[in-house]
């Protein structure tokens, strides 16, 4: 999370934005948590499998706790015995405006060829006073997570207001092949109106990651430093991307406003072999059905090869105007040896939406005369968004031009000195 003070700029897009489009930022509140540290805490196997472990290998526990779940301690999973992990009933509340709710937790994984994870749920009914059978609620787990405890996130706002259990399924397909198995911890249930952060500042914040291979920090691998700040996104931040698992990294979600034409630009570094690529998806949320879409591909293939530096990327979502969505950055494998660097991925920006001290550009946490400095060197330009012409900073907006309406912008947060604090 970050710490933010809003000027007046910055309460006026505030307002722009709760009567256009309902959205307001609040702190998110924990429903049922359990980081199994005095025990299995009401959770159980209904086919053995399923043990609460002390801190052995491969796995050290998450955030400095002793205790975790996983399929069979300090071993491998039997050959022919599927079981789920079942949780107790608990109660979801009832949503108001934007607010969703989303089950998150920490994994580690390590599965063997035709064997997967499922993250499951079934609903109370109250009338037949009998439970529904469970049913998966996010793709498949497999292959082995490069990621020592990756976060995972899924949307159950389509429960609200019922009695449910969460259920992880263990899913075996009878053959020889065996391995480590599943490794869970630090479950919660919240309730917020997500938040968007887009620099990687402060972590994760609301973005999660599917299957692994994701991470969140310094690179010491690939280009050895972000494009700004000191954090940003990518795969396997300290090495090459392993040769068999996909992965997306999935941001929280937002409305894209009825009056602006948004702009997806971020910056990005890769280095894939050939046969691998990177993908920009989009997910639409449907109202009626309260269900999140397929991901669809927004941007031909990132890849293969390496790009020239730090490079920009701009995506239009026009088409999306006026709809709740969630974009993803989807790193993908052909499963052959050959393997990169990988993909990483810094300043992400969405136009028509705020972003927390767009004046910052030096990123320095301070909105200052050599923000201005920089500002000011491309003014006046109006061939931003040409093809092989160097990106303006100046262009806050992304319309190819630095003027007026990028200087409102710049100017929303001019002289904080906050800029990157996070909160604690």
């Amino acid at each position: 999370m970050m710490g933010r003070k809003k000027g007046w700029w910055g309460i006026l897009i505030a307002l722009f934005l709760l009567v256009n489009t309902g959205m307001v930022f609040a702190e998110e509140e924990v429903i049922y948590e359990e980081g199994f540290e005095t025990g299995m805490g009401g959770w159980y196997p209904d086919n053995g499998v399923w043990d609460l472990c002390l801190h052995t290998p491969p796995n050290p526990p998450w955030g400095g706790g002793l205790l975790y779940v996983a399929t069979v301690c300090g071993g491998n999973y039997p050959t022919v015995t599927d079981s789920r992990l079942i949780s107790p009933s608990i109660i979801l509340p009832v949503i108001t405006g934007d607010e969703e709710l989303h089950l998150r937790f920490m994994q580690w994984f390590s599965y063997e060829g035709g064997d997967y994870g499922y993250v499951q749920i079934s609903v109370y009914d109250e009338a037949s006073g009998s439970w529904s059978p469970f049913s998966s609620i996010n793709g498949a787990t497999g292959n082995t997570s490069s990621v020592v405890w990756s976060p995972q996130s899924i949307d159950i706002t389509a429960y609200a207001g019922k009695k449910v259990r969460i259920g992880f399924w263990h899913y075996t397909d009878n053959d020889s092949g065996i391995g480590a198995g599943w490794f869970i911890d630090d479950l919660e249930i919240i309730k917020k109106v997500p938040e968007l952060t887009w620099d990687f500042e402060c972590g994760w914040d609301d973005w999660y990651t599917g299957n692994g291979v994701w991470e969140v920090g310094v690179p010491t691998y690939g280009p050895s430093a972000c494009y700004s700040g000191e954090q940003c996104a990518g795969t396997i931040l300290g090495g090459k991307y392993p040769t068999v698992t996909d992965s997306r990294l999935v941001s929280p979600s937002f409305y894209l406003s009825i009056d602006v034409a948004s702009t997806l630009c971020f910056r990005h570094w890769f280095s894939y072999e050939g046969g691998d690529y990177g993908y920009v998806h989009l997910s639409v949320f449907d109202e009626s059905s309260q269900k999140w879409s397929a991901w669809q591909d927004i941007s031909g293939p990132v890849g293969p090869g390496p790009s020239a530096g730090w490079t920009l990327r701009c995506i239009d979502l026009s088409a999306h105007t006026g709809e709740k969505v969630r974009i993803a950055f989807s790193h993908q494998t052909d499963n052959d040896s050959g393997t990169g660097a990988g993909w990483y991925i810094d300043h992400v920006r969405i136009a028509g939406l705020p972003h927390f001290c767009d004046c910052d550009l030096n990123q320095d946490t301070l909105c200052d005369m050599q923000d201005w400095l920089v500002f000011g060197s491309d003014w006046g330009r109006t061939d931003c968004n040409e093809v092989d012409v160097q990106p303006c900073e100046c262009d806050h907006n992304h319309d190819g031009s630095c003027n007026m309406l990028d200087w409102l912008r710049f100017g929303e947060n001019w002289g904080q000195s906050d800029c990157l604090i996070c909160e604690q």
